[in-house]
C-alpha cells in the first residue's frame, strides 16, 4: 500500500489512507490480528475492470474496500471480531467485517450517516419549515 498510489485512487486519498493505516495499526493492530482480520479486510480495494467507464470510482464500493479506506481521518473507537466502530462528527458508524451491503448511490459516504435521533429530527424540521 505504501510503495505507490493504487490505480484509480486519488493521491490525497492514498496519502490519507497511509496515515490512517499507521494510526489504526498502532492502536488496533494486535487486536485485529488476534481477531483474524485479514489484510484485504483492512486495506483491500476492488479490482479495476479491464475497461473502466469514465465515471468508475474505485473507492465507491463499501462492500469491497477495506476498513482503512473508509476512515478518512476518523478513528476507530471499538474493534471486535465482527465490526469496527468509527467515530464520526455526528456519532459513530459501524463497519461490518462480514456481509457488507453496498451503500447505494455513488455519492453516499460515511458523512451521510447520523445517529438515528438526529436523522429523525432533521427529517421533522424539513417537514415543518
Amino acid at each position: 500500500m505504501r510503495s505507490k498510489c493504487p490505480e484509480l485512487v486519488e493521491s490525497d486519498r492514498w496519502q490519507q489512507a497511509i496515515h490512517d493505516a499507521n494510526s489504526f495499526l498502532a492502536t488496533w493492530g494486535a487486536q485485529a490480528q488476534a481477531f483474524g482480520w485479514t489484510e484485504r479486510e483492512l486495506f483491500g480495494l476492488p479490482d479495476v475492470p479491464d475497461r473502466p467507464r469514465p465515471n468508475y470510482q474505485r473507492l465507491s464500493r463499501y462492500d469491497q474496500i477495506g476498513l482503512v479506506w473508509l476512515l478518512q481521518g476518523r478513528r476507530v473507537v471499538e474493534l471486535t471480531k465482527d465490526k469496527a466502530v468509527i467515530k464520526t462528527p455526528t456519532g459513530t458508524v459501524s463497519y461490518r467485517r462480514y456481509n457488507k451491503p453496498a451503500l447505494g448511490p455513488l455519492d453516499d459516504s460515511l458523512d451521510d450517516f447520523a445517529p438515528e435521533s438526529e436523522a429523525i429530527a432533521a427529517d421533522n424540521s424539513e417537514v415543518t419549515t
